[in-house]
């Protein structure tokens, strides 16, 4: 699964829970989180791929701005889950 594989923020994970990798239903919504990846998040990471994005929260969702800012950019077009969920999903797909 491409979404695993080319994570760029497993260097700063700490813990795959506050991870959150954001589906984009569109890929052209990339593009609204272009303004985003260039604000100063402080300790919170934004990485932007071909049809994902990926949050660091080290604080939790609710501990910190990130996750609020890319719901709020994107709306109804997308679909969270932390990379705890997502690694697992991943391991019954190449079973």
């Amino acid at each position: 699964m491409a979404i695993v594989d080319r994570n760029p923020l497993r260097a700063v994970m700490a813990d795959p829970a506050r991870l959150i990798v954001a589906v984009l239903f569109d890929p052209a919504d990339g593009a609204k989180l272009r303004s985003l990846a260039r604000q100063d998040w402080k300790r919170e990471r934004l990485a932007i791929g071909q049809r994902v994005a990926y949050l660091w929260c080290p604080d939790g969702i609710t501990g910190g701005r990130l996750a609020k800012a890319v719901g709020c950019a994107l709306e109804d077009s997308v679909t969270m889950r932390n990379w705890a969920t997502l690694t697992k999903l991943h391991a019954l797909a190449v079973q």
